[in-house]
């Protein structure tokens, strides 16, 4: 079995944060103006879609010291944390160097820093993407979502949506597997499983996952792994894979 290499995980992440995630977000925006942000209200200091109250255990040893984000953010800006890895450090002091919380604006994609923070948003997924697929997925499921870009891709986003629901799509994956299920119907399967959700956030992704993967040019390049695979037995299909997302995930930007 092939696991995911940085590389191709930074390639999805890429795609993730240019179709699914948003730029920048710090609570001082919600609290000068509620009604205007009120679906964030429980939201920590966010960019890319890493929510530095909510998603603390990827950034910070510990626990946190308050459940309610205004409480936690003074703990945070008051450096009382110690980060767990160094990806994390560099990302947040990055746009605490900046002054983001004071001149950034809601949705701000991260200017001439936007690559180098995209780099490190990629370096704290990656790890959090492997311990959750070697918890919740069976080796035949992690051998298939490893070789499968669709798969793959899905729950390289998934690591995004939280372990919970990482873990609600693995379930359902390792069922489909042992029953002996068609790849497409599984792909099929997992995207229902966001189409039906019972949040509407979740729902949202899952018609742009549907976008991206009815996407002509993703559609070919599928294909063409799948006869290059056949052909050739000594190409990975991982790195087949690799050059599937690099070259042709999307082509132009899905629509919200």
């Amino acid at each position: 079995m092939v696991i995911p290499d940085k590389n191709l995980f930074l390639a999805a992440t890429k795609e993730v944060i240019n179709n699914f995630e948003g730029g920048y977000f710090h609570p001082q925006m919600y609290f000068v103006n509620p009604s205007k942000f009120s679906v964030y209200g429980t939201s920590g200091e966010t960019m890319y879609g890493l929510d530095r109250h909510a998603g603390f255990d990827l950034f910070y040893k510990g626990k946190r010291k308050a459940s309610n984000v205004r409480d936690n953010l003074k703990f945070i800006e008051g450096n009382k944390y110690e980060y767990k890895n160094e990806a994390s450090r560099k990302f947040w002091t990055l746009i605490d160097s900046l002054d983001a919380k004071n001149k950034w604006e809601w949705n701000y994609p991260g200017g001439t820093n936007r690559n180098t923070l995209i780099n490190l948003a990629s370096e704290i997924i990656y790890p959090e993407f492997l311990r959750l697929s070697n918890i919740y997925l069976d080796e035949n499921s992690q051998k298939i979502v490893y070789s499968n870009p669709k798969l793959l891709f899905h729950f390289i986003y998934a690591t995004w949506n939280g372990a919970a629901f990482f873990k609600f799509y693995a379930k359902e994956l390792n069922k489909a597997v042992k029953a002996s299920k068609n790849v497409n119907t599984i792909v099929q399967d997992q995207l229902n499983l966001r189409t039906n959700s019972n949040y509407s956030q979740i729902r949202s992704t899952g018609e742009k996952m549907k976008k991206l993967f009815s996407n002509e040019n993703f559609k070919i390049a599928f294909d063409n792994l799948t006869e290059t695979v056949k052909k050739n037995s000594n190409i990975l299909p991982l790195l087949v894979a690799g050059l599937i997302i690099t070259g042709y995930f999307i082509v132009k930007k899905m629509q919200a």
